[in-house]
């Protein structure tokens, strides 16, 4: 069985981010599903939540887009906050420390260690939309894929 792959990587906040991965695995090789992880929300359960009348959500979820603006002009989720990741480190201030958060990327490889780095800043609630909005997008249709 052969394997190939490639990585490329990039720095933010002293931490790496995978930008892509690309591999060609066996078919009897294991893999970790992603969406396992306590940090992420899957698309399905962050979409329903958002969508609850605040009525019954006395604590509705804040929904972060820290996709790069030529991204958010393809599409984005109503009611998310727009601030590229780059700028987040200086705007923390206006996200909520008392609400889940729910960070929001192309495909969940950016979103998911900025969770952690809010968990780090004292976000508890902060999490990763598993998948982005390209995950995003099979349940809400009027979103595109990219």
């Amino acid at each position: 069985c052969e394997m190939a792959a490639s990585l490329h990587v990039r720095r933010w906040q002293g931490r790496l981010l995978f930008l892509s991965f690309c591999a060609v695995l066996c078919q009897d090789s294991m893999s970790l599903p992603i969406t396992d992880l306590p940090i992420e929300i899957s698309a399905e359960a962050a979409d329903a939540a958002m969508k609850t009348p605040v009525f019954y959500n006395k604590n509705p979820p804040f929904l972060l887009d820290i996709r790069e603006p030529e991204e958010v002009s393809y599409t984005k989720v109503p009611g998310s906050l727009s601030i590229p990741m780059d700028e987040l480190e200086h705007r923390l201030s206006v996200l909520p420390k008392d609400r889940p958060l729910y960070v929001l990327c192309r495909s969940g490889s950016r979103s998911l260690p900025v969770a952690e780095y809010l968990q780090d800043m004292g976000f508890p609630n902060a999490r990763s939309v598993a998948g982005g909005i390209n995950a995003w997008a099979d349940v809400d249709p009027t979103l595109l894929k990219y």
